[in-house]
């Protein structure tokens, strides 16, 4: 298995926490949950069309991994953000 394969998986991984998360606070039934849901995903697809722009720019291929690398950020700082939330709440 590669790194960009190991990265993959490890997107996997945070995105079903984020399903976990989104749901423990009501999920679609939540609608201010939702709406900030929607807007943060929003701002998650500029973000990575911004780096994959920016990168493909680049030489050498440390930038695949690189932007794999904040890709996997991303979703891990909005799923703790989610879990904070859930935690403060209860």
């Amino acid at each position: 298995m590669g790194m960009n394969d190991c990265y993959a998986k490890e997107y996997q991984s945070w995105d079903s926490e984020l399903n976990r998360a989104y749901n423990a606070l009501g999920g679609s039934n939540n609608e201010g949950l939702k709406i900030a849901q929607r807007d943060w995903i929003r701002f998650r697809d500029s973000q990575l069309n911004y780096l994959k722009a920016e990168f493909d720019n680049r030489q050498g291929t440390k930038w695949i991994l690189e932007y794999d690398v904040l890709r996997n950020r991303l979703i891990k700082e909005q799923v703790e953000r989610l879990q904070i939330i859930y935690h403060t709440d209860n």
